[in-house]
């Protein structure tokens, strides 16, 4: 029997169900040392003995690839992509498997479905001329100027790139742009142009103005054609229009001064008119000589002194003649109460200067350094070019004094003077004003002109002839920029600004609202407003120099104090102060709006306010005339004044005379006369014996300038000296006066013959009164009314006139005699004479002979 398979017998193969030893290296008895022989499934081999999967091969795989797990793949993927059994491999970016092998993906619809395939099979944007195409169709090169648009190939859109020169038409092609049927540029929508209108550069319009457009006319600037026949645009046949001068007209396209044979009329003087004629060049001939003039300016007024003390006015009419003059006044100018204030009370000037006050008077400079406790008096004899001060300007140690004779100055604060006139160079003599500009140079205002320059450099003068308006300057300021203003108001009432904005190189004249307007003062504020007062108008503010004006009115009686503006002072908080004199009630006004509202401060002690000017602490100083200087610190609600007293022993005055070499004499109620002789800086008093208990006042003054005496009349005696107060000469009853109540003396010198005369009351036990007589001043006669009619004898005034006239005015009517007394006439109430009264205080009579009680 054969032996059984097993390892020993079949070590190398495999037993198979019959027991036969196989190879075992077959799929379908596979195994080894012996074993059961095995049956591979599926695609298994044998391999060693053992089912196993079959390798990855040509053989195994051949129409794939073997993927790195030796897997058979079907090898047609970019991931494992190969053929005939070969290793798989990755195909990288966009490569896809073709056929067993990486290759660049096919250019399709698929791979390319928003371009177009090139002739290399590569997707291009297809968006090109030279490649445009879509849904991986074949590339396509346009055509001449076809663009590519949405893949495909059309002719090109018409838009500013295709047509810059031109328009598209409806029908989308460029056109030139040039003609009106289809007008336009940059490729815009050709329009075509309605009526006339022609294409220019792109745009319908007008057709263009020249003389086929506009024969009868011309062009103007714009290309509009205008009728030609304006000045303002003149021209014919299309020619380009022209501006005619100023007052030219346009004739037959042409600009000429008037039309042959053409005349006109124009206003000229006082209402006066003149005529000029149109020669046949179309030129005016001169101006004809002013005819029919009037008197004087519409509305231009004028006052004049009367009967001594007092002033009357007048006014210039509409048809330029003088109305009649209004009746005088009578009220005096003068008042010698306030004259007696540390020098004068006729305070022209004033400026504070530290703790320095200046004040600049009709009688010297004043000046204190204690806000005015005390004070020095500075005139001509101190080296004062005149003792009226017109003119004032403080700054530092430097004091400049203008008078009517020349501009004194001081660089110690007053201790040394140097004057100078027009001699050194001024334009006159005459100050009217003195200003500092800003670069330290001066200018002073005269009547002849105004000067600049200083003591140490010289002066240059500028007058009419250089540009001013008038030589008399009486006001200068200093504008924005260094711009210098003038002030003009002459005697002849000239209108009154000048400018110079170059140092005084050229002047200019700006124009007031009304013509001829003469100017008192000048004031720039703190915002550059000017501010002018004038003689006629008031006050005018101007915000734009001179540009425009708003005037400040009424003054008089009205929203301000005073009828023109003589000073301006600016508060620290910006509120404007004015000082005004003239008609109606004077005095300092306040504003805070801009001159729109007012607060008047008329409680001064005069009215009459001439100059402003305030320290750093607030209080305002007010000059006045015949008020002397005056102080407020509360805004003006109170004012206080300097002190009236000058070494005089009494302030009130009762009588007033001229005196010896010029002095002036006051009596005053306590027997005592005072004089001056340096204008009432310094006064000395005189006093005479006292007779008995009588009223002792001094009630009248006379000078006999003959015999160089004073006669002093009181109610208690005449006196009479000749030697300054040093003796005195007594009269009374004793003496064969009527009455030792003197009221007033009167020495003729008629023919040859010196005659005394007194006017006296009636006393309790020393006479009834009468018109006593002298002829040697020592003895007297009285004549008493006692052989003529009843009445009082109380004598209060004699004159003797230029023919000898005796006159006396008593309580009981107006006695005069022709014969130096020896016969009297009465005139009484109304019964002989016509006379208004029946009491007389005073009687005078004029050089012409006209009589005034």
């Amino acid at each position: 029997m054969a032996p059984p398979c097993d390892a020993t017998t079949c070590p190398e193969g495999c037993c198979d169900s019959s027991g036969i030893c196989q190879p075992g290296d077959t799929a379908a008895a596979c195994g080894a040392a012996g074993a059961a022989c095995a049956s591979c499934e599926g695609e298994d081999v044998c391999t060693e003995g053992a089912c196993q999967p079959s390798p990855c091969d040509a053989t195994t795989c051949p129409e794939g690839c073997c993927d790195s797990s030796g897997i058979c793949q079907p090898g047609d993927t970019a991931a494992a992509c190969g053929a005939a059994g070969a290793a798989c491999a990755s195909c990288e970016g966009d490569d896809v498997c073709t056929e067993g092998a990486c290759q660049p993906s096919p250019c399709d619809a698929t791979t390319c479905p928003e371009g177009c395939c090139d002739s290399a099979g590569a997707c291009q944007p297809g968006n090109t001329a030279v490649a445009c195409g879509a849904a991986g169709a074949a590339c396509a090169s346009c055509e001449g100027e076809d663009v590519c648009t949405e893949g495909a190939c059309v002719a090109p859109p018409c838009d500013a790139t295709t047509c810059p020169e031109g328009c598209c038409d409806t029908s989308g092609v460029c056109q030139p742009g040039n003609s009106a049927a289809a007008c336009g540029a940059a490729g815009l929508a050709c329009v075509g142009c309605e009526g006339d209108n022609v294409c220019t550069e792109g745009a319908c319009g007008p057709p263009p103005c020249d003389a086929t457009t506009c024969p009868e006319g011309c062009c103007d600037s714009s290309g509009a054609c205008q009728p030609g026949n304006t000045a303002a645009a003149c021209g014919a046949a299309g020619a380009a229009c022209s501006s005619c001068a100023d007052e030219n007209i346009c004739t037959a396209g042409s600009c000429v001064e008037c039309l042959p044979s053409q005349t006109e009329q124009e206003a000229c003087g006082y209402c006066g008119t003149r005529e000029r004629t149109c020669a046949s060049d179309s030129t005016w001939s001169a101006w004809d000589v002013c005819s029919g003039e009037g008197e004087c300016a519409a509305g231009a007024e004028e006052t004049q002194a009367c009967n001594i003390h007092g002033s009357r006015a007048r006014s210039c009419g509409a048809t330029c003649a003088w109305e009649p003059w209004s009746q005088c006044d009578y009220v005096p100018s003068f008042s010698w109460e306030n004259v007696l204030a540390k020098g004068t009370n006729f305070a022209r000037r004033v400026q504070v200067e530290g703790n320095d006050l200046w004040v600049g008077t009709s009688g010297g400079l004043l000046h204190s350094s204690d806000n005015g406790t005390t004070w020095s008096v500075l005139t001509s004899n101190d080296g004062l070019s005149g003792d009226s001060v017109s003119a004032l300007l403080v700054f530092g140690h430097a004091v400049y004094v203008g008078s009517s004779q020349g501009l004194s100055y001081s660089t110690d604060r007053g201790a040394s003077w140097a004057t100078l006139t027009a001699a050194d160079g001024l334009a006159g003599d005459n100050i009217k004003v003195v200003r500092r500009a800003p670069d330290g140079s001066l200018w002073v205002g005269t009547s002849s002109g105004v000067s600049h320059g200083s003591p140490q450099s010289g002066w240059v003068n500028y007058t009419s002839a250089n540009g001013l308006v008038h030589d008399d300057v009486v006001d200068v300021a200093i504008g924005p920029n260094g711009s210098i203003w003038l002030a003009h108001d002459s005697v002849t009432r000239v209108t009154g600004l000048s400018v110079s904005s170059d140092n005084g190189q050229t002047w200019t004249n700006p124009s007031l609202p009304r013509p001829r307007n003469p100017v008192k003062a000048l004031f720039f504020d703190s915002s550059n407003v000017l501010w002018v007062s004038t003689w006629v108008d008031g006050l005018f503010r101007s915000p734009d120099l001179g540009a425009t004006w708003t005037q400040i009115k009424p003054l008089v009686y009205g929203t301000t104090s005073g009828s023109f503006v003589s000073s301006f002072y600016e508060y620290p908080n910006g509120t404007l102060w004015i000082g005004t004199q003239g008609s109606g009630p004077s005095g300092v006004s306040i504003t805070t709006d801009s001159g729109t509202t007012w607060i008047k401060r008329n409680n001064l002690n005069n009215l009459l306010a001439l100059s402003l000017d305030g320290d750093s602490s607030g209080r305002v100083f007010v000059t006045t005339w015949g008020g002397g200087l005056s102080w407020t610190d509360d805004q003006g609600a109170t004012w206080a004044s300097m002190p009236t007293q000058l070494g005089i022993p009494e302030n009130q005055v009762t009588a007033v005379s001229r005196g010896p070499s010029g002095t002036i004499w006051i009596g005053t109620v306590q027997a005592f006369a005072s004089y001056t002789a340096d204008g009432g800086n310094t006064w000395t008093n005189v006093q005479w014996p006292v007779l008995g208990t009588m009223s002792k006042n001094v009630q009248h003054l006379f000078f006999d300038e003959a015999a160089n005496t004073m006669w002093i009349s009181t109610g208690n005696g005449l006196f009479s000296t000749s030697d300054m107060g040093a003796t005195f000469s007594t009269s009374n009853a004793l003496a064969g006066l009527g009455s030792n109540n003197v009221q007033g003396a009167f020495v003729s010198h008629v023919g040859g013959q010196t005659i005394y005369w007194a006017a006296t009351s009636s006393g309790t036990a020393d006479g009834a009164g009468g018109v006593s007589k002298s002829l040697d001043g020592i003895t007297w006669t009285n004549h008493p009314r006692d052989n003529e009619q009843n009445g009082s004898n109380i004598t209060n005034s004699v004159f003797v006139d230029s023919t000898g006239t005796v006159w006396a005015a008593t309580e009981s009517g107006l006695r005069f005699s022709t014969d130096q007394g020896a016969n009297w006439t009465t005139w009484l109430y109304r019964l002989n004479s016509g006379l208004p009264a029946f009491e007389y205080k005073s009687v005078w009579v004029e050089q012409d002979g006209t009589l005034w009680v």
